[in-house]
Formats: C-alpha cells, structure tokens, sequence
C-alpha cells in the first residue's frame, strides 16, 4: 500500500528548484532555492522511511499471524510435544504436562534426563539419535519416561534431521 504523495510533490519540487536557478535574477534566489531543494530531499527520506517502516510493520503482523496460528496447532494437537536446548526442555505444550503429571514450570525446571525412567534409558535414546543424524537420518524411537507420580509409559520419541542441524535444541514427541 504506497502513498505517491510525498514522493510525486517532492519530485515535482525538483524542476522547480532547477528552473529558479537557471532564472536566478536576484539575490533572494539562492536561498529560496536552498529551501526548495532542501525540502525536496527532506520530503523524499520521510518517504522512504516511511516505506520502510510500512513494510516492516506488515512483515510483523504476518509473523505474528502465523505464530500464532502454529501456537494454536501445538497446543491443541493430543500428542505431548517438546523443545529441548541442552540438558533442559525450554517449550512443551499442556498435553505433555498432562502425560509427565507435571506442571509446565516444574517440567521447565527438571533436566531432561530426569523425565526418563533412569539414566541409562536417556543415554540410550541420546546415543541412537546422535547415530541417526550422523547418517542424515531422521531419529524416530521409543523410551520410557517417568511420570510424577512415580509410574512409567513408553513414549515415542521422533526428530528429524532438519531441526538437528538448525538449532542447537530438538523437538520430540
């Protein structure tokens, strides 16, 4: 959506600016000429500023749109979903608090190894992904993962190649 008025008058203003100083005929001339000129270009920035921060503005709004469209998906899909950075899980949606039997801060705040049933069952699912990216596979496995309570369930555990080589984090569902 441009606006051609700032644009078309200061253009406008430019022949203006140039016939007055092919006419100079008094010594008002320069400095009526400087202003012209100066407002031109004055005019022709704000303008071009303005674009600029139009399509900035749009570029959000459209970037907002769909976050929160994939927001609604990961929330609303019943399948327990992660994001995890490091040691720690930094996003999960409610349904995976549900399956945990945690509250999302807690889940936050456990490493994520402590969501396996023991030690031993993480570094297993750890060292099967790092042998499926090392062979541009996608990791796609099970485990088992404790609950809050206690009590145990197995988990599908899925990553693709993609999300691996893009953030230093991983997704599993």
């Amino acid at each position: 959506m441009r606006c051609p008025g700032p644009l078309i008058f200061s253009a406008g203003l430019l022949p203006i600016g140039l016939h007055l100083a092919h006419k100079a005929q008094s010594p008002l001339d320069g400095p009526v000429l400087t202003v012209v000129a100066l407002l031109g270009v004055v005019l022709i920035l704000q303008r071009n500023q303005y674009t600029a921060v139009m399509e900035n503005l749009q570029r959000r709004v459209e970037s907002e749109t769909l976050l929160e469209e994939q927001q609604a998906i990961f929330q609303s899909t019943s399948q327990g979903i992660a994001l995890v950075r490091g040691s720690h899980i930094v996003k999960c949606n409610q349904r995976l608090g549900e399956m945990l039997g945690h509250r999302l801060r807690d889940i936050y705040a456990l490493g994520f190894a402590e969501h396996f049933i023991d030690r031993a069952e993480f570094d297993r699912a750890v060292a099967e992904s790092q042998d499926a990216f090392s062979r541009h596979r996608n990791y796609h496995g099970m485990a088992r993962l404790r609950r809050a309570d206690g009590g145990e369930f197995r988990a599908e555990l899925f990553l693709a190649t993609e999300c691996a080589a893009r953030t230093p984090g991983a997704a599993f569902g």
